[in-house]
């Protein structure tokens, strides 16, 4: 099937590279790695702080800035004041010449998207798999994956590396896909197939912990800690961020909360149990739940949220269980986690009404335990990108949160 092509706007849809890297081999070396995590970090740095920061020689890190700059890495930005003596020369990185790859996996929809390290997507490439097989498919995505680059004029070499987001429970340091309902596959080990096949170093994560991922690094999580986010639409998951790094638990199934029974006597779930989180943010299950209780199809979540706002007393009902069955999940794990920060994201993570039942539930439960806290409840801004946006945010942070090897 054709993919949907959205190009960079630069340059009639093409990047400008004046240069090429000659190898990638100097930017994924332990010694380059560090001089690169601490100019991604920092935004502006000299030598002396480079030297101070990853404890390298200074002629050591003379020669890596050096050659960082020959391959248009780094670049020179002017001189800093100086207290005496010469003043110093500020480095900083050249977004123009480094970029992730990101990618989700969904059964109806799948791609890849070309991002600078900012996290901002400049080109993506979107189909619907004709195979669901791992092999087929990792072998469609990596073929996406060189049309996108020959599209965009990029070489292989300005890419850092390749994060993709899946539905399911991951192992992601043995990158492999537990199981996936979505997908159709159990105990399916893709990263060393797909990484040989796109010749890029290669992350796997479960979608939700990638999303929280790009709220870290690009969204509202920002200078955050302690966090949960809240996928929703294809189903529930959720992530949790602790001092700033992935809790996944012993089995990698931390977040796995859709099908735990929250709301006594709530409505039955597909899995068998009742008032699970599932069913009352399964869209296709609440779609047709509105078209069953009001006689009238509706096409889309957006379509129920309208009809809120018009009053419609189906959908009020509709809406107003889901924000009841989110606000006790949300509390409950709000206070047990000493959480900062929630963040919804999806499609429920629109709806303004609901943001505001989850986050006056919370204060009222906080108000009644006595708790002097507060914690933020908040939208995902990344919408229906969030997957895609994820799998970037999970390159970087697995290679500028801390040290690659060698």
């Amino acid at each position: 099937m054709s993919a949907t092509i959205l190009h960079s706007e630069r340059n009639g849809g093409r990047l400008s590279h004046p240069r090429s890297l000659s190898s990638t081999r100097l930017i994924r070396s332990f010694n380059a790695a560090s001089i690169l995590q601490v100019a991604y970090r920092e935004g502006s740095v000299t030598r002396s702080r480079l030297t101070e920061l990853t404890r390298m020689s200074p002629s050591t890190v003379t020669r890596i800035v050096s050659e960082l700059i020959e391959r248009g890495i780094l670049v020179e930005m002017g001189l800093e004041e100086s207290s005496g003596g010469r003043k110093p020369i500020t480095l900083r990185l050249n977004h123009a010449q480094l970029f992730v790859l990101g990618g989700q996996l969904l059964r109806d929809q799948s791609g890849v998207a070309l991002a600078n390290l900012r996290g901002e997507i400049l080109a993506r490439r979107l189909f619907r798999p004709y195979s669901l097989q791992p092999k087929a498919l990792i072998e469609e995505l990596a073929q996406e994956v060189h049309h996108l680059l020959e599209r965009e004029g990029i070489d292989r070499d300005h890419i850092v590396g390749f994060g993709l987001a899946a539905s399911g429970i991951v192992d992601s340091e043995q990158a492999s896909i537990l199981r996936s309902v979505n997908l159709g596959w159990e105990n399916t080990a893709i990263g060393a197939d797909l990484e040989s096949l796109v010749d890029l170093p290669t992350f796997v994560e479960n979608d939700a912990n990638a999303a929280a991922m790009a709220e870290m690094w690009f969204g509202a999580a920002r200078g955050v800690e302690n966090f949960m986010y809240v996928k929703t639409g294809s189903g529930v998951g959720a992530a949790l961020v602790y001092r700033g790094r992935l809790v996944r638990g012993g089995s990698n199934m931390a977040g796995e909360i859709g099908h735990i029974p929250l709301v006594k006597n709530g409505r039955r779930c597909r899995c068998g149990q009742a008032g699970c989180l599932e069913t009352y943010f399964y869209v296709p299950d609440v779609l047709e739940r509105y078209e069953v209780e009001s006689g009238e199809a509706i096409d889309s979540i957006e379509h129920l949220f309208e009809k809120y706002d018009q009053g419609d007393a189906t959908a009020m009902t509709l809406v107003e269980e889901a924000a009841h069955a989110l606000a006790l999940h949300v509390a409950f794990s709000a206070v047990l986690l000493d959480l900062d920060l929630v963040i919804i994201g999806g499609s429920w993570g629109a709806s303004k009404v609901l943001l505001d039942r989850v986050e006056s539930f919370l204060r009222s439960v906080l108000d009644r335990c006595g708790l002097a806290k507060s914690a933020r409840i908040l939208g995902s801004p990344f919408g229906d990108d969030a997957d895609i946006r994820g799998a970037v945010g999970l390159v970087i942070d697995r290679l500028f949160s801390h040290p690659l090897l060698v």
